[in-house]
C-alpha cells in the first residue's frame, strides 16, 4: 500500500507542477513581465551589487528550473511505476518534451505572448537535468544500500 500512496502523491505533484507551468503561460505578457521584474527587484535587493543577471536570464532560468522539477517528478513517478532499462530515462524525457511543446502552444493564445523554440530547448534541458539528477540519486542510493548489506545505520 505504501507504493500506491507514493504513486498517488507523485502523480499529484506532477499535476501541480504542470498547473504551475501552464498557468504561468496563460498569463498575459504584461502580467508575466511585471512578475519577472518584481522577482528580479527582490533578488537585486538581497544580492545588491553582486546581482547582474537581468530579466531575460531570470526568465530563462525560471523555464529551466520549473522543467527540471518536472523531470525529477516524472522520473520519480516512472521509477515508482517500475519502468526498467532505457525507459527510466526516455519516458520522463518524452513526457517533459511534450509538456514543453504544450507550454509554448498555450502562449500562442495568451495576449502579448508567443511561442519560442528556444524555450522548448531550455525546457527540455531542464527536464533532462531533473531526470539525470533523480536517476543519479537513485543509483547512488541503491549502490550505498547494497554495499551496506541492506543496513542503513
Amino acid at each position: 500500500m505504501r507504493i500506491k500512496n507514493q504513486r498517488i502523491l507523485c502523480a499529484c505533484l506532477v499535476a501541480l507542477n504542470l498547473v504551475f507551468i501552464w498557468g504561468n503561460s496563460l498569463l498575459p505578457g504584461s502580467v508575466s513581465g511585471d512578475m519577472s521584474s518584481g522577482i528580479l527587484a527582490y533578488i537585486e535587493e538581497i544580492l545588491g551589487e553582486y546581482c547582474h543577471i537581468g530579466e531575460f536570464f531570470l526568465r530563462k532560468l525560471a523555464h529551466f528550473s520549473e522543467f527540471a522539477m518536472l523531470g525529477l517528478l516524472l522520473s520519480w513517478l516512472f521509477l515508482l511505476l517500475r519502468q526498467e532499462g532505457i525507459h527510466r530515462f526516455t519516458l520522463p524525457l518524452l513526457c517533459g518534451m511534450i509538456a514543453a511543446c504544450v507550454d509554448e502552444t498555450i502562449q500562442v493564445f495568451s495576449p502579448q505572448r508567443g511561442p519560442s523554440v528556444i524555450d522548448v530547448w531550455i525546457d527540455t534541458a531542464g527536464v533532462t537535468a531533473g531526470v539525470l539528477l533523480l536517476l543519479l540519486g537513485h543509483f547512488l542510493f541503491v549502490k550505498n544500500h547494497s554495499n551496506n548489506g541492506g543496513n542503513t545505520k
